[in-house]
């Protein structure tokens, strides 16, 4: 299957910042970036914004971490599949546009999953759209260079126990998943990153 990345597809993609706001102002209206907006995913999406702008004041970057990306020196675009609901995109995705800010041969984009599924679908998890997807593309001529997510490898093998073997509810693994985000403090994600950087 082809990817479907286009500039004009890419240029149309958020900021962090922008991405931010358009959160803040669908929870002034009572909706999540979702079609129907379920009550639950418009909670889930308030508690998800409590939890970047936690994430924006505390996260701190590794030595390594700034080190690698301040070195980059080819010119990429970001491309980051996220919905506001998801509560593994709140634990990822401030860390990402943390990192992105790093240099100036970064551009980070975020897109709307839902509005996305011609991207999306070129980067399924196990056959389901699992998000945050993270696609680095050289700015030159939109070759792919890697992907990550939509966790970090720890945190997804619980997913994957669970699905092996669902003894107990989704929600407790869940649960289990958010503890390991915080416990974690964004370390994973950012040395599965820099490593596929420096591939």
């Amino acid at each position: 299957m082809s990817k479907p990345f286009t500039l004009k597809k890419i240029k149309k993609g958020f900021s962090y910042s922008q991405y931010l706001e358009m959160t803040r102002k669908s929870l002034n209206q009572g909706k999540t970036t979702c079609y129907n907006d379920p009550p639950s995913l418009v909670d889930y999406t308030r508690l998800n914004m409590h939890r970047m702008e936690r994430l924006d004041r505390t996260i701190k970057l590794e030595p390594n971490t700034i080190d690698s990306l301040q070195h980059l020196s080819t010119p990429v675009y970001w491309v980051l599949l996220s919905e506001a609901w998801c509560g593994d995109a709140a634990q990822n995705v401030p860390i990402i546009s943390k990192m992105a800010d790093l240099s100036d041969h970064i551009e980070l984009k975020i897109l709307l999953r839902d509005e996305n599924l011609d991207i999306m679908d070129n980067y399924l998890t196990g056959g389901a759209r699992a998000i945050p997807r993270l696609i680095c593309l050289k700015e030159s001529d939109l070759k792919e260079l890697w992907t990550w997510g939509p966790r970090p490898k720890p945190a997804q093998q619980l997913m994957i126990t669970h699905k092996a073997n669902p003894i107990e509810p989704k929600e407790e693994v869940i649960k289990k998943i958010q503890l390991w985000y915080a416990k974690d403090k964004g370390k994973t994600i950012q040395e599965e990153i820099i490593k596929l950087i420096k591939a």
